[in-house]
């Protein structure tokens, strides 16, 4: 019987990293909602494309290799999204920026960077903006849900 030990928990990780990657790429998709627009405003609540995650590891999965297959370990935050060629792709984030992509879903664009203590939402907007150019975002929409 084989016996998981703590230094094998990447092990779990690993494998999810790894089904994300196939779930992202094959998702179905589905038609957008109407009203969105691709440039997001303060007041704005963002849309992400239905098969973008966000997703927090203990390890570093997205590093591991053939060569190198035991990631380091490292609270790692990705969003994991289909580019304009329906291809998975992965973005590494800060936790700050993890946060306001998961806020900024339920509340506007302002009052998540608001909560989070961002002071630049200029910076905040404009990446926004760069993650709905890469297709991770699916676009905005006016106001709170």
């Amino acid at each position: 019987m084989f016996k998981w030990k703590t230094q094998d928990y990447y092990l779990f990780e690993l494998v999810h990293f790894e089904l994300l990657n196939v779930l992202v790429a094959h998702h179905p998709g589905g038609d957008p909602p109407a009203g969105l627009h691709p440039r997001p405003a303060l007041g704005d609540r963002l849309v992400l494309d239905a098969p973008t995650q966000v997703v927090t590891y203990e390890y570093q999965v997205h590093l591991a290799t053939v060569q190198s297959p035991v990631p380091a370990p490292g609270t790692t935050h990705l969003l994991a999204y289909r580019d304009g060629a329906g291809l998975p792709q992965w973005l590494e984030l800060t936790p700050a920026t993890a946060a306001l992509l998961l806020r900024a879903q339920q509340t506007s664009i302002g009052q998540a960077a608001m909560d989070l203590g961002l002071t630049d939402l200029s910076e905040a907007v404009e990446l926004l903006a760069q993650c709905h150019a890469k297709g991770a975002i699916l676009g905005f929409t006016k106001g709170p849900a």
